[in-house]
């Protein structure tokens, strides 16, 4: 499909997260736990100054499975940090092959049903502790930046135009955006941890990718061969290593902005991989009070996560076919529109007389034979055949 180049540069510059630089290398000092490196160059020092605060006061107040800082300054003016690389694989692939094998091998689905639900259990603890950690940081540090709300126009504007949706109230359509936005600011009061499963690696090097790798370094391949692996640990009972590995969380460079005390919660517990129907109260906050208008409050922080979920996500398919294969090979981008109005409707009864526009935009997407827009031709490789890309089905680099 022939893209504008005006939405390609809006895909790179606001939803493509391939482009900061990375290296893992392994470490001669002995520093780290797991004897190696990542360093994580920064892309702006407000970034680069508010994760090292935020990893120091989580590991001050004695929060497990927080990766230390081991080094940080600058290279070619490019500030950059050290931190800890736990070898492993990532909850959110262990919970991918665990819901495969529920669903296609009735024998081991018992077996994969009690270790999802036992890691599910173990991440949840850990998010809430974390959450409780980050509040108290922000107090302490004063932070009032809320999480740039432009990024959710851009994608409705993205998707819009690509679809070529001829019916909508454009007009409307902004003043109800720009109504969610402002209701979501207001709100915002807890730092962006991002806590889904992808942001989280069970530190059980044996799984680890790079030890799947044939000659040819297809990571497809290794991820086949890692799942078998772990088909035979179900097979065999040896599958309690995977229980008793410690988690490590990583990523938190997010923590600069403030979000709704909901956000994080729902990116935990309403991932499309988690998803177990319509969350009650006490599953979306974990910490504090709700807020008085608290239904309408859900509802928006909904409307937030699931079209950076769904809408990054279909994004990448439609623009990036070549790093969507990797990143998001147990993803499915239609589940989060395919049940945001049903999640809006259920939490807030009067959504659909304020803001119709873009409840109707969720049901064109919905609609939309994503056929006609979605190919083999990387449009993000032809405008940018140079761009400093990197993405992967794991754990950086694989």
């Amino acid at each position: 499909m022939d893209i504008s180049k005006k939405l390609i540069d809006i895909f790179k510059d606001d939803l493509c997260k391939d482009q900061r630089e990375i290296k893992v290398f392994r470490d001669d000092k002995n520093l780290s736990r797991s004897n190696m490196i990542m360093r994580k160059y920064n892309t702006s020092m407000e970034e680069y100054k508010n994760e090292i605060k935020v990893i120091d006061y989580l590991c001050a107040q004695d929060i497990q499975g927080i990766p230390k800082i081991l080094g940080h300054g600058f290279e070619c003016g490019v500030p950059y940090l050290d931190i800890e690389y736990f070898d492993g694989i990532r909850v959110y692939n262990m919970l991918a092959y665990l819901k495969e094998i529920e669903q296609t091998m009735p024998n081991l689905k018992e077996c994969a049903s009690q270790i999802f639900t036992q890691l599910k259990e173990k991440c949840l603890n850990r998010q809430i502790a974390i959450q409780k950690g980050l509040i108290a940081w922000a107090k302490d540090c004063n932070k009032s930046v809320v999480y740039p709300q432009n990024k959710l126009k851009n994608i409705v504007f993205i998707l819009a135009e690509v679809m070529q949706f001829k019916d909508l109230d454009y007009v409307k359509l902004g003043e109800e955006l720009d109504y969610i936005i402002k209701k979501f600011e207001k709100i915002a009061i807890v730092p962006f941890r991002d806590a889904t499963t992808k942001n989280m690696v069970i530190y059980l090097p044996d799984l680890y990718l790079e030890r799947y790798l044939d000659d040819n370094k297809d990571v497809l391949s290794a991820d086949a061969k890692r799942k078998e692996v772990v088909i035979n640990m179900l097979k065999e009972g040896k599958w309690q290593s995977i229980i008793n590995a410690p988690i490590v969380d990583f990523d938190f460079s997010s923590c600069e902005h403030l979000t709704t005390i909901y956000d994080d919660p729902i990116g935990y517990n309403c991932h499309e991989i988690m998803w177990g129907g319509f969350p009650n109260l006490k599953t979306l906050v974990w910490g504090g009070e709700p807020s008085l208008n608290y239904n309408e409050d859900i509802a928006i922080s909904f409307i937030v996560r699931y079209l950076r979920f769904g809408g990054r996500k279909m994004c990448y398919h439609i623009f990036h076919p070549h790093a969507y294969r990797y990143r998001f090979k147990y993803d499915n981008e239609n589940f989060y529109f395919s049940h945001l109005n049903e999640i809006i409707d259920y939490y807030w009864k009067d959504a659909r007389k304020i803001i119709p526009q873009f409840m109707g935009f969720v049901e064109k997407v919905v609609a939309f034979d994503k056929s006609k827009i979605i190919d083999a031709i990387d449009e993000f490789e032809l405008a940018y055949p140079n761009c400093n890309r990197k993405f992967y089905l794991d754990l950086f680099p694989y």
